[in-house]
Formats: structure tokens, C-alpha cells, sequence
């Protein structure tokens, strides 16, 4: 059976639990490195104004990876194929 969607709920079971699968809450979700500290001080739509700020600015991108960890006391390992999928989706 598959899971059920914020559609198939109950109005009171989808007000609490899918307000909390905003695409910002979906990213912070498996943060392992402590970035979900910073949501306080995020705008609680960040990824639609990250978003809008690439769209509204067409042209060249430079992506950067491969930059040092001081808790991990290396640099990171997901960078490159990470940086091939951002490049390859703008």
C-alpha cells in the first residue's frame, strides 16, 4: 500500500503534518552538520527566493565545492557529484 499523501489525510492530520513538507523543511531535515541552526534566521520561503534569484539572473554560474570542514577536519567528499548535479540543473 502506498504511503498516503497530504491529499488522501484528514483536514486536521494534513494541516499539522504536511505544513511540515515545505521543500526548506525537506532539506534541513537530514542536516548532520548543523545547518538547520541557521532556520531562525532564514526567510520561511528560502528555497522559492533562492530559486527566483537564479531565474531572474540568466547567464553564467560558477559552481564551487571541495571546501574545508573544520568539525570533520577535512575537506568535503559529496562535493563533485554535487557540483555536477547543481551545475547540470541551472
Amino acid at each position: 500500500m502506498p504511503p498516503a499523501t497530504c491529499s488522501s489525510r484528514t483536514a486536521a492530520t494534513r494541516s499539522t503534518r504536511c505544513s511540515d513538507m515545505s521543500i526548506e523543511n525537506i532539506v534541513l531535515s537530514r542536516d548532520h552538520r548543523g545547518v538547520s541552526a541557521l532556520r531562525p534566521y532564514l526567510a520561511p520561503d528560502f528555497c522559492e527566493r533562492a530559486a527566483s534569484v537564479v531565474l531572474e539572473h540568466p547567464g553564467t554560474a560558477l559552481v564551487v565545492t571541495g571546501f574545508f570542514i573544520p568539525g570533520a577536519g577535512a575537506t568535503e567528499t559529496d562535493g563533485p557529484p554535487g557540483a555536477i548535479a547543481v551545475g547540470q540543473a541551472l
